[in-house]
C-alpha cells in the first residue's frame, strides 16, 4: 500500500514514445542483415540501435523518440556481406525523416532504389571498451553492467533484433548495476544503458 499527501515536491516526467517502420517488398535482400538507427536531429544523439534478417515483409519496432523532436531514421541492407557499412551502391542505404513527433508513430517504407549515404558506423560496443562493460557474457539468470565510475540516473533498456522491448530498468549512483535476464527467452539481445550524456549499448545472448 501507497500512500500520497499532496506536497509541493514536483518531478518533471518526460514520456516517451515508440516508432514503428513497416517494412515491404524487401525481396533483393530477402536474408541479408539490416541495420537500422533512429539519430535526433540537430543534436544527433542515437536513441535507438538494432539490426535484423531482412524478410520480404517485416517490422521494427523502436522505443524512445519524445513529443515535439525530429528524426533521421537510418538503415540499410549489408548487400556486400562485408560486414560493415559501405556508401552505396556497395550497400544499400536510405533515409526517412520525422519532423515533429505528436506521439506513437508509424512510418511505411517500400524498397525503392533511391539510396542515400547514411555514413553509419557500427556503434556497438563491445567488451574491450572501457567506459562500460556487461559480464557474464552470454548470460543464463542475472548479467551485471560496470561502468569506470557511479553513474547518476542510468536508464536500461534490454531489445531484441526487432526492437521489442523485453526489460526496462532504472538507477541511481551505480557503478556495477545488476540486472536480472532470467525471465527472458533465450537469444540475441541488445542492452542500452543511457544517462543525460552518454549511452552505450552492448549486445548479450541470453541462454
Amino acid at each position: 500500500t501507497l500512500n500520497f499527501a499532496h506536497n509541493t515536491s514536483f518531478t518533471d516526467i518526460m514520456w516517451k514514445n515508440r516508432l514503428m517502420v513497416n517494412f515491404s517488398g524487401m525481396n533483393p535482400h530477402d536474408g541479408q542483415t539490416l541495420h537500422f538507427r533512429v539519430v535526433e536531429q540537430g543534436t544527433g544523439t542515437e536513441v535507438f540501435r538494432t539490426e535484423t534478417n531482412v524478410s520480404p515483409e517485416f517490422s521494427i519496432s523502436a522505443p524512445g523518440i519524445e513529443a515535439g523532436k525530429s528524426y533521421d531514421v537510418d538503415f540499410y541492407s549489408d548487400h556486400n556481406s562485408n560486414g560493415m557499412y559501405d556508401a552505396p551502391p556497395a550497400d544499400h542505404a536510405w533515409r526517412l525523416e520525422l519532423k515533429n513527433v505528436m506521439g506513437d508513430t508509424t512510418l511505411n517504407f517500400v524498397h525503392n532504389t533511391s539510396f542515400t549515404d547514411i555514413q553509419m558506423t557500427t556503434g556497438i560496443v563491445d567488451d574491450i571498451k572501457h567506459d562500460s562493460r556487461i559480464y557474464p557474457n552470454p548470460a543464463t539468470d542475472v548479467v551485471k553492467i560496470e561502468f569506470e565510475v557511479d553513474m547518476e540516473n542510468v536508464e536500461i533498456v534490454m531489445f531484441d533484433l526487432t526492437g521489442k522491448t523485453h526489460l526496462t530498468h532504472y538507477r541511481t549512483n551505480n557503478r556495477v548495476i545488476e540486472l536480472n535476464v532470467s525471465s527472458v527467452p533465450p537469444g540475441i539481445y541488445f542492452v542500452r544503458t543511457a544517462g543525460k550524456d552518454f549511452m552505450y549499448t552492448h549486445r548479450l545472448v541470453k541462454q
